[in-house]
């Protein structure tokens, strides 16, 4: 099971900006793992979770669905697609959701660093100015032109707190509880 988990982490297959790779199964395929309920498969250079499915009363068992396995710069790359296209918040934060922790790390620091001089305060009305100038930053990053409505900020401030505790855990933002402020490390 270890071994699935780390195969799904690792294996990754490319994908354009505009579209996701499709399994074709006219081009053969090879199993390389399991997970789940379902086979890990190399299929026209392209990795693929599939389901397994038994047709009810045959004697075969057939792909219900296969997905393909993506990194995280083909996700983001998918995402950031996806979103410069959205035509509406909803679609917008779906794909926003769907991004990798670590795709909001530039944003972030971007922030951090040009719009509060490396410091942030927390809590109150400062954190929710530092969460909007993010979340502003983020729309203008990937293209999205749409205006952010007050919940959506807040859905994108909880779609980058692991960004921000990720950041933390590598030591790129420090907390200074007593001040309540977190600071980039590589700041003066």
């Amino acid at each position: 099971m270890i071994r699935t988990t780390l195969a799904l982490v690792l294996l990754a297959g490319t994908a354009t900006a505009q579209s996701l790779p499709q399994f074709d199964d006219t081009v053969g395929y090879d199993v390389i793992g399991t997970a789940d309920d379902g086979l890990i498969l190399k299929n026209g250079g392209n990795t693929f979770y599939c389901e397994i499915d038994d047709a009810e009363g045959e004697t075969y068992l057939y792909f219900e669905v296969c997905l393909p396995i993506l990194g995280p710069s083909a996700v983001e790359a998918y995402q950031s697609s996806r979103m410069a296209t959205a035509s509406n918040e909803e679609d917008f934060l779906a794909a926003l959701a769907a991004m990798p922790a670590m795709a909001f790390m530039p944003a972030v620091e971007a922030t951090m660093r040009e719009d509060y001089a490396c410091a942030v305060p927390m809590g109150g009305d400062a954190e929710d100015a530092f969460l909007r100038t993010l979340a502003e930053r983020v729309a203008d990053q990937v293209g999205f032109g749409g205006l952010l409505s007050a919940e959506a900020v807040d859905e994108i401030g909880e779609i980058t707190e692991d960004t921000a505790e990720l950041m933390i855990d590598q030591g790129r933002i420090t907390l200074d509880r007593e001040a309540r402020v977190a600071r980039l490390a590589d700041c003066p």
